[in-house]
């Protein structure tokens, strides 16, 4: 089918994956004292690590989403080559990308009436989307038009479940999803959230345990209660920086679902800065 997939760097795919898939990714901005970066998952894991090393120090990092203008003069170009545009964007609950897209989208479609132009919001992040993506991908493969996808997406977002635990609330406070008080009382006490998303794609306390061991075995437990078995599937766990610890939770569903595909990678600098290092992040298809 004639129309072009368009994402943003939330969904974590390297340069590599985008050329296979034959999507294309918008990147949105980290700002450090050296100056602005792209967020693309394109460098080695000793690239990551040195950048969540800088986290761990609590450098100043600043992020930004992907301008209007940005979005305008990236879909027009495609517009003009005769193509329409599906663009599947980092939850609304979490960025103003979205917004951004879709305001662009409305200046288009009146220069471009011929053209059709969407914009979705996947209210999910990182992994999650590319669960959605890659099915999105298999659906235009499959002859499957512009409007059946937007419909599918529409219908199916909600499948994909979320749940993150972080190491360090200070992230978190950092970024105004936690006030100073419950940030003290929680880092003296240990207390590690569980974290899911809401229907809005808002993160959600769902849980709160002790420790680190017990929140990685409370994520596993919830994988392996509410996974749709029935579904060939992939569970990705995402980490920014700590390896070990996304082993150690994919031993844990292993030991009650040893035939289940896992993958594991790296979380992109943007949303490394909000949840910080050492979290884990997993995303899955749920039965509901």
């Amino acid at each position: 089918m004639n129309y072009q997939i368009y994402t943003d760097s939330a969904a974590n795919f390297t340069y590599a994956e985008t050329r296979e898939l034959d999507i294309k990714v918008l990147p949105l901005n980290y700002i450090t004292e050296e100056g602005e970066a792209k967020d693309m998952l394109n460098g080695t894991d000793s690239d990551f690590a040195a950048f969540y090393d800088k986290l761990r120090q609590k450098t100043k990092f600043m992020t930004s989403c992907i301008a209007p203008e940005t979005f305008y003069e990236t879909f027009k170009e495609e517009l003009q080559k005769g193509n329409d545009l599906i663009y599947l964007a980092f939850s609304s609950g979490l960025s103003s990308t979205f917004n951004n897209a879709v305001n662009a989208a409305e200046r288009l479609k009146k220069e471009f009436p011929e053209r059709k132009i969407i914009a979705v919001d996947t209210l999910l992040a990182s992994y999650g989307m590319q669960i959605i993506i890659k099915n999105v991908v298999k659906m235009r493969e499959m002859g499957a038009d512009i409007e059946t996808v937007e419909v599918w997406v529409k219908q199916n977002r909600l499948k994909v479940e979320q749940w993150f635990t972080v190491n360090d609330l200070y992230y978190l406070f950092k970024g105004g999803r936690l006030n100073k008080i419950a940030y003290l009382a929680a880092s003296i006490a240990q207390i590690k959230p569980i974290i899911n998303t809401d229907a809005d794609g808002k993160l959600v306390a769902a849980e709160r345990v002790i420790g680190r061991k017990r929140a990685l075995f409370k994520i596993a437990e919830e994988i392996c209660k509410n996974i749709d078995k029935s579904k060939s599937q992939i569970l990705y766990i995402g980490h920014s920086d700590c390896l070990e610890d996304a082993e150690h939770t994919k031993e844990l569903v292993r030991e009650k679902m040893p035939d289940l595909e896992i993958q594991i990678g790296y979380i992109d600098p943007v949303l490394g800065v909000h949840c910080g290092p050492n979290t884990i992040a997993c995303f899955f298809i749920a039965k509901k």
